[in-house]
């Protein structure tokens, strides 16, 4: 019986012993004055970085002409073409040639021109087109109305593109495509 009473005391005696230290855990250590220093500490040594600005979209031009020659609400009247009228109407279809170019499978809305690359006094343009850069040189074909690159410059490219008018016939249009800065 004595040592049972031994084993009990040295039981109670752990127990008391893991109760207090659990319990110690469980102390108020810090003052709130302490911790309200300790967050201004932290406030004056972090600076906030301000968030970065939201980038515009680009500008994309759209070229577009208005037709005032008749009012939709009167009668149709066909005009002849004029003498200057006819010169910008390409008569014939504009020749087949073999596969198509890379570029030619985007609008030309759709495509940006990003920079360009100097190589033996030649300028070549860097066009973007669905996430993709392209190198374009003159005379590559660009967009789907037959865009053909007829000047390069440091800032942009002059485009000719031939569209379809009426009965048939094909017109030319000048379009120029600026260098777009980068959005970020």
């Amino acid at each position: 019986m004595k040592r049972r009473i031994q084993c009990e005391r040295a039981l109670m005696s752990m127990l008391m012993l893991i109760s207090v230290t659990g319990l110690s855990a469980c102390a108020d250590r810090e003052t709130t004055v302490q911790l309200q220093a300790w967050i201004d500490t932290l406030r004056s040594t972090r600076t906030v970085m301000p968030q970065q600005a939201i980038s515009s979209p680009t500008f994309l031009p759209l070229h577009y002409r208005a037709n005032t020659d008749h009012t939709p609400f009167g009668r149709v009247q066909t005009i002849a073409p004029t003498d200057a009228a006819e010169s910008d109407t390409v008569r014939a279809r504009p020749k087949q040639r073999g596969g198509m170019q890379a570029l030619e499978d985007f609008p030309l809305e759709s495509i940006q021109m990003v920079g360009t690359i100097s190589r033996d006094g030649r300028h070549q343009a860097l066009l973007r087109a669905n996430g993709i850069v392209y190198m374009a040189h003159i005379g590559d074909y660009v967009g789907k109305d037959f865009g053909m690159i007829r000047r390069i410059s440091d800032s942009e490219i002059e485009l000719e593109e031939l569209l379809p008018a009426a009965k048939g016939r094909w017109t030319n249009r000048q379009t120029t495509m600026t260098l777009q800065g980068s959005g970020k």
